[in-house]
């Protein structure tokens, strides 16, 4: 079985997921984790949606 870190389809949650997809930034000035970064624009966009 393989965990969630190694298949992001494996993952049960949206954070587990999120955390598995890799990190394509450069590490030059990067603040906040991209899984962090994705999270709050699903959450900002699903917001926005709902009127």
């Amino acid at each position: 079985m393989t965990s969630p870190l190694e298949n992001p389809a494996a993952a049960t949650d949206l954070i587990s997921f999120l955390k598995a997809l890799p990190d394509c930034r450069l590490r030059r000035g990067i603040r906040y984790p991209q899984w962090w970064m994705l999270l709050m624009a699903i959450l900002a966009i699903n917001r926005f949606a709902q009127g």
